[in-house]
């Protein structure tokens, strides 16, 4: 269990004064104080309506606890989801929503679809659903959504979603581990725990990675977290088989469809230099079937050009193994993986071009359903990675 000494002492007193609260809503990361107020606001109107006598605090950061507000909790820096997990252990709260999205674009329907799957459907952790662009967040719908689908076996579309809704019980269960640094650890430790987990459709955007850089920078700092997770809970998910679709909550929202042309020219570019120059780092990582298939896409015409869903889904799995092995230094290992990447999103966007939402939804199932299928693939490598070269 996480200590209160790490809690500030003048947030200490703050808490003594409130003495309990049935809900806690956090704002991950800091805030100004108009946002703060209008979040507040929000929260007020999302629970009054509810139940009047429900008690909400709400956290925030970077502000002044001398705030009029009597169920405002401010922290003096920008806090983190271990300190908003702290407070409402502290208050006992039945249900605690963590908040990374700009508060500004949170409605008050968005703060009752996380929580009050909590509250009414003892659910322990409730995770958020963005709408889905079909050129947008193609490092979760090609890797980490698949990869987390195929090896926990739920269908939580946004693992690495920034608003969350948890128990009590989940609360106290990451209190009692280190913070593994991805969203996506809060999903794999409900599973691997036996929480129970759901998601509800949000009608906000997804936030991007903050200090996100060039694709290869943005690759190793969400796969890093996700394979080190990936390691330690191996026993775990060499168990599962096939995958559950959770509850999930609201309708989920289609966004304009595109049809402007994507150039997929310089993406396929960076993929035929990536196979030249990075083929003895690849020879490290990828066995030979997969290193002819990614031979062949190179002479394929930019007009033609097509990835199978079985080679992108063993390239990832490789990689993962790599990982593991610690074949080369693991930041640049990761890295390495960006031309394969870049030659998915090329055949996903030539194929996805002029598709419907509805057709985008049926392609990213295909490929999950694809990850899946494949999994005995990295079970059998991560067993005998000697022996098994195909």
């Amino acid at each position: 269990m996480a200590e209160p000494d790490v809690i500030p002492q003048e947030v200490k007193g703050r808490i003594e004064q409130i003495g309990s609260a049935d809900l806690v809503i956090g704002l991950a990361d800091g805030e100004g104080s108009d946002a703060v107020t209008a979040a507040a606001a929000k929260a007020r109107a999302a629970f009054q309506a509810l139940s009047p006598a429900l008690k909400v605090v709400l956290v925030h950061s970077n502000g002044s606890n001398g705030a009029p507000d009597p169920w405002l909790v401010s922290f003096p820096r920008a806090a983190n989801s271990s300190d908003i997990f702290t407070i409402s252990h502290l208050l006992g709260g039945r249900a605690c929503a963590v908040l990374g999205s700009n508060p500004e674009s949170i409605t008050p329907e968005s703060m009752r679809r996380l929580t009050q799957p909590v509250l009414d459907q003892n659910a322990d952790l409730v995770v958020a659903c963005y709408p889905r662009h079909k050129f947008d967040s193609l490092i979760n719908s090609g890797i980490v959504y698949p990869l987390i689908r195929a090896l926990y076996g739920k269908r939580v579309q946004w693992p690495m979603a920034r608003d969350f809704g948890f128990s009590q019980r989940a609360v106290d269960r990451y209190l009692m581990l280190p913070r593994n640094g991805s969203p996506a650890w809060m999903v794999t430790e409900a599973v691997s725990g036996g929480l129970q987990i759901s998601q509800t459709n949000l009608t906000t955007q997804p936030q991007p990675q903050k200090g996100a850089g060039d694709v290869s920078s943005v690759l190793a700092q969400v796969l890093g977290p996700i394979f080190l997770d990936v390691e330690r809970t191996a026993p775990f998910w060499q168990r599962i088989r096939g995958s559950q679709a959770v509850p999930t909550f609201g309708m989920q929202h289609a966004l304009a469809e595109e049809s402007s042309p994507v150039d997929v020219s310089r993406m396929i570019e960076s993929f035929q230099l990536g196979f030249r120059d990075l083929r003895e780092v690849w020879n490290l990582v990828l066995p030979p079937a997969t290193m002819i298939g990614l031979k062949r896409l190179t002479d394929q015409s930019a007009d033609r050009f097509a990835m199978p869903d079985e080679l992108w889904a063993r390239i990832v799995y490789d990689f993962a193994l790599g990982f593991r092995l610690r074949v080369m230094n693991r930041d640049h290992l990761l890295r390495a993986l960006t031309p394969a990447y870049l030659a998915w999103v090329a055949s996903y966007a030539l194929e996805m071009q002029n598709a419907t939402s509805e057709e985008v939804e049926e392609r990213i199932e295909r490929l999950c359903a694809v990850y899946e299928a494949q999994k005995p693939y990295l079970q059998s490598r991560w067993r005998w990675p000697d022996r098994f070269n195909p």
